[in-house]
């Protein structure tokens, strides 16, 4: 099997917005907890969003 290197490059990139997500879902942790310790249900629920849309797409870039 041969791998061009624009592949590579591909990879690379994906790998890229793989750790980005990451990095953010670790500081949408830390507002949830924040939310969580405040009691507040707004701002729990949107980080609880935009924690499940991170992971979704993550899901979707390593199929």
């Amino acid at each position: 099997m041969v791998i061009k290197k624009e592949d590579k490059l591909q990879d690379v990139q994906e790998l890229q917005v793989i750790a980005q997500l990451i990095d953010n879902m670790i500081i949408i942790t830390d507002k949830l907890e924040k939310a969580y310790d405040n009691k507040d249900s707004v701002n729990f629920k949107q980080s609880k969003e935009e924690i499940l849309k991170s992971k979704k797409q993550i899901e979707n870039m390593l199929k």
